[in-house]
């Protein structure tokens, strides 16, 4: 099986196994794009066609990692990977342009974004492969969330909200 890379990055999964930081960038990735397309689109930068699709593969990246992370909702649909792929193809692409117009000198959160985008696509490629199904982020977190709901416990996702309003119910 071969991993995705590209030949103008290392270490393109560095952050394969910060789940959170992914869930987080896709969704951030996803809300940015839907803020931003509707004045691209009317300023003529994007196409709504483009746009669409974008929003699309976004969403359904950011339900994808959602899923993984926390355990919340449902995974995104298979069918979707071309399209998952393609978006993150370009995201990929775009933070390199953004990179190289900065010099290099990233600052920490947009170097930790890169990473998080790389590391999803490096993610996609190996969901293409049947092989490595039994290895996915996806099947590794179907069976982690699987085990817990036999056990009678919650989500990862529904013990964090928990705790979360704990915290604001104790704090107000």
């Amino acid at each position: 099986m071969k991993d995705w890379s590209h030949p103008r990055l290392q270490n393109v999964d560095a952050a394969k196994d910060d789940w959170d930081d992914l869930a987080a960038e896709a969704q951030a990735a996803y809300q940015r794009r839907y803020a931003s397309y509707p004045d691209l689109v009317k300023a003529g930068r994007i196409s709504a066609e483009n746009a669409r699709a974008d929003l699309l593969a976004w969403r359904a990246i950011a339900r994808d990692w959602h899923w993984i992370a926390y355990g919340d909702g449902e995974p995104a649909d298979c069918n979707t990977l071309e399209q998952r792929m393609k978006a993150l193809d370009i995201a990929v692409e775009r933070w390199i342009d953004f990179a190289a117009n900065e010099g290099g000198s990233l600052f920490p959160a947009d170097q930790r974004q890169g990473e998080a985008i790389c590391a999803m696509r490096w993610w996609a490629e190996r969901e293409r492969t049947f092989f490595c199904h039994y290895h996915h982020a996806r099947e590794r977190a179907r069976r982690i969330h699987e085990n817990c709901r036999a056990a009678g416990h919650p989500t990862r996702g529904e013990r964090l909200a928990a705790l979360q309003n704990a915290q604001i119910r104790k704090a107000a």
